[in-house]
């Protein structure tokens, strides 16, 4: 028993790096594709900036245009090194729970049933295939003094311009739950600049960035639940049923009481499906409204240790790489957490309340729930009876 134990033991963590491999190979490759869509165009810039000369609005726009280039093609590059970095410590990890597998099963001592050596042949089979699936390497590399200078340029200006707004506010993090929504909703170019896992210095400690990344997350997830629950309620028409009984008041065969009553049942099924789902979407923009709070307090931290690691980099070739990833990706995220607050509060800024049954949805919920609750309750005990 002893021996099942330990190799089903073995079988589920060699299982469960098989997962996290392929996962981790699903989004270098994705990374990969992205970094390698991403390029700094420059002939099409000066292209740009020729056409524009003496026009200082054009000049403007192709500026912001190269900037947001700019910022996406540093992202796509900060991500496919973090994603390259955890899959690799994924593939080690899978040869690790490989090679132990294998050790497991060369025991002499160790004497499984027949059937269950085979499965464990399987499976180790089946990691070693993924294992060997090909990694993809990325192509398009900019990694010329210029364009290094040109990003790190982008990248330091725009975050610089980000922390300025922010203090231009005066904003705390204990006042954040009296703003309506982000402030400065207005959209700025669409930004295309991703989440990063934050890896800080050895010997550092930025917990506030650290935390950033799993606040996005939840933030995230919280947008989604109010997208979806939003769009259940789209297309609600209060008088889809009744339209057609009010034109028969005018033909020569008028609705009969019977009918009317149906077509009332019907459309009050209607009322309460919108009500329930109108009350979820109202709940998820509320925990949104609480977490987006929480998001910007967190960016407000952030942005404010991103300053301090951006302090200890020169940018020149004797610069700590270590201390230039840290700081990229500090301020990678920041303007990633900026435009994602700044869109999701123009998407919902304006997301009206109005409960479109004028109240009917409620009385017939509460009808119905009486109807189908008053069979399930617990028979009340009258303390008062002997």
């Amino acid at each position: 028993m002893r021996n099942v134990s330990k190799v089903t033991s073995v079988m589920i963590a060699l299982e469960k790096a098989i997962v996290d491999t392929e996962k981790a190979l699903e989004a270098q490759t994705y990374s990969a594709a992205s970094l390698s869509a991403s390029r700094l165009d420059r002939v099409r810039w000066s292209h740009s900036l020729e056409a524009a000369l003496g026009k200082p609005a054009e000049l403007q726009s192709v500026k912001e245009q190269i900037t947001e280039e700019t910022l996406c093609r540093v992202s796509a590059q900060l991500g496919y090194e973090s994603d390259s970095r955890q899959l690799e410590a994924r593939r080690v990890h899978l040869l690790d729970k490989i090679t132990q597998a294998i050790d497991l099963l060369d025991e002499p001592e160790e004497s499984v049933s027949k059937l269950l050596k085979t499965s464990l042949q399987g499976v180790i089979l089946r990691s070693i295939t993924t294992h060997r699936r090909k990694v993809m390497q990325n192509l398009n590399t900019d990694n010329s003094g210029s364009d290094r200078s040109h990003c790190c340029r982008v990248l330091v200006s725009a975050f610089r311009m980000l922390s300025s707004d922010l203090a231009a506010q005066h904003l705390q993090a204990d006042h954040l739950h009296k703003l309506d929504w982000y402030p400065n909703v207005k959209l700025k170019a669409q930004r295309l600049v991703r989440i990063v896992p934050f890896e800080d210095n050895r010997g550092s400690a930025h917990p506030a960035n650290a935390k950033l990344v799993e606040l996005f997350g939840a933030f995230q997830y919280d947008a989604s639940i109010a997208q979806f629950a939003l769009r259940c309620i789209t297309g609600y028409d209060e008088v889809y049923y009744t339209a057609p009984i009010i034109e028969t008041l005018w033909s020569a065969t008028p609705a009969s009481n019977k009918e009317i009553e149906e077509v009332v049942e019907r459309q009050n099924s209607v009322r309460i499906g919108y009500t329930i789902s109108r009350a979820d979407s109202l709940n998820a923009l509320e925990q949104l409204r609480l977490q987006r709070i929480e998001l910007a307090a967190g960016l407000l931290k952030a942005v404010s240790e991103a300053e301090e690691l951006l302090a200890l980099c020169d940018f020149s070739e004797s610069s700590s790489n270590e201390n230039e990833t840290a700081a990229f990706i500090a301020m990678n995220n920041c303007l990633a957490v900026d435009a994602c607050l700044r869109e999701v509060g123009h998407q919902y800024k304006h997301v009206t309340a109005k409960d479109l049954t004028i109240g009917k949805g409620f009385d017939a919920l509460a009808v119905h729930f009486e109807q189908e609750a008053r069979n399930f309750r617990r028979p009340k005990i009258n303390a008062t009876q002997p």
